[in-house]
């Protein structure tokens, strides 16, 4: 019985291990400056670089208003540093954005699950094994 929990205790742990190891996949497509509507509401993660060599992270996305990106962000000098952030930014100082689209399929999810199910019992059928061969 002992080593009947200590087996589940194994396959817990290795299951709460898999299970942040999920794939998401990301991928990052550069914006056009003269493309952005203003009064529009770019909701992607974004990462904004400036001409002063900083870089503006938008983990929520950004609002054009007015010639200014509006949002949420963090900023960075090129060292990763980070610094003050002002509340608005204008599009002038703007020399490129990078915004981050998930395009994780259903395949990819359902290879996850396979993961984390026949991981988790291969490994601990191994460490079994290990524990108590015969």
């Amino acid at each position: 019985m002992k080593m009947f929990c200590i087996l589940i205790s194994v396959s817990f742990c290795i299951l709460m291990l898999t299970m942040p190891g999920c794939s998401w996949s990301y991928e990052a497509a550069k914006v056009e400056i003269d493309t952005l509507q203003p009064f529009q509401n770019y909701s992607s993660p974004t990462k904004v670089f400036l001409r002063n060599d900083n870089v503006l992270i938008f983990p929520e996305g950004f609002t054009l208003r007015y010639n200014h990106l509006i949002g949420n962000h963090s900023t960075f000098n090129f060292k990763g540093e980070e610094l003050k952030s002002d509340s608005t930014v204008s599009l002038d100082s703007v020399v490129a954005i990078v915004q981050y689209e998930e395009n994780t399929s259903g395949g990819m999810y359902f290879a996850d699950v396979m993961n984390g199910i026949f991981g988790t019992l291969l490994t601990t059928t191994a460490v079994y094994c290990l524990i108590c061969p015969k």
